[in-house]
């Protein structure tokens, strides 16, 4: 089925909803975009009264809770639950009744230990309530029998400034975690998901750039840039605990599956980190920003 402009719709308004809206906007695609402040979308009949008015080809879950860091939703687990497993699973049935295809964006952070996963391996990562919900989300969406495709990204980056954009919160931690980790181009990751539901069948799809990289090497990039203004101090993982912070995860993904999928590798993670350094914030300002790297 070819997708067609006006018949898209995204769920939520927040940092991957927006990438979604470039790149969607950027083909011409005129998506609509449902906001809680505008639809009540976790009420299942306000939700298919929607759907069934709306009648898109594709639905986009972009919405749910994850808070600043995982360690908010420790603390908020009853939105936590609501918005990563509860909506999902009610979007597939959904979905699954009216033909409509569904995009799910879930998390690289379902694992922890050095990898590469693949999607074949079982997550093992039960020590956040986080990476419980997104697990649990898979799963339950799963047996909804949508036609669905769910990406799983980690730590996503890209040059448009936003609490949840890794380099913005490795610009203001006064200590760097250090780890070994799959990273994500977040608009490079939109753009060619979306092409890939048109040619490649619903399934599980890591996304990430095509290495891993040190969470210090990134700092100490920002650093050189002058966006980070301290210098790159370690905190040591037992101090992290100490201070009453939730294990963080080590996670490299696998991602042959939607590299030989789509086509393409994705790009070297060192490249689109130093582009989208060079251009930090340039996005929400006046300034002229050059095309993003192929």
């Amino acid at each position: 089925m070819r997708l067609e402009a006006g018949r898209i719709l995204v769920l939520g308004t927040g940092y991957v909803a927006s990438a979604y809206l470039r790149a969607l906007h950027y083909l011409g695609m005129r998506p609509r975009v449902l906001s809680r402040s505008w639809l009540d979308y976790t009420t299942e009949a306000e939700l298919d009264q929607y759907l069934l008015h709306d009648r898109p080809q594709l639905v986009i879950n972009a919405a749910g809770y994850s808070g600043q860091t995982i360690d908010d939703c420790e603390s908020n687990k009853q939105e936590t639950y609501s918005g990563l497993v509860a909506l999902p699973r009610m979007l597939g049935s959904l979905c699954a009744h009216r033909g409509i295809w569904v995009i799910h964006v879930s998390s690289g952070c379902i694992f922890d230990g050095p990898g590469p996963y693949t999607e074949e391996d079982a997550p093992n990562n039960i020590g956040q309530f986080y990476s419980q919900c997104k697990i649990h989300a898979e799963r339950e969406l799963a047996e909804t029998k949508a036609r669905a495709w769910v990406f799983r990204i980690r730590m996503p980056f890209s040059h448009h400034r936003h609490p949840r954009n890794l380099l913005q919160k490795l610009a203001a931690y006064e200590r760097i975690l250090d780890g070994l980790n799959s990273v994500t181009f977040l608009d490079e990751f939109a753009m060619r998901s979306f092409h890939l539901v048109q040619k490649a069948p619903p399934g599980v799809y890591n996304a990430a750039c095509s290495v891993p990289v040190h969470t210090a090497q990134v700092a100490r990039m920002l650093f050189d840039a002058g966006i980070r203004r301290k210098a790159v101090e370690l905190f040591p993982e037992r101090d992290f605990l100490a201070a009453g912070h939730v294990r963080r995860s080590t996670t490299i993904l696998d991602v042959s599956k939607f590299e030989k999928a789509y086509g393409a590798p994705f790009g070297d993670p060192l490249v689109s980190l130093k582009w989208c350094i060079d251009h930090f914030g340039v996005a929400n300002s006046s300034k002229a920003v050059e095309p993003l790297p192929q």
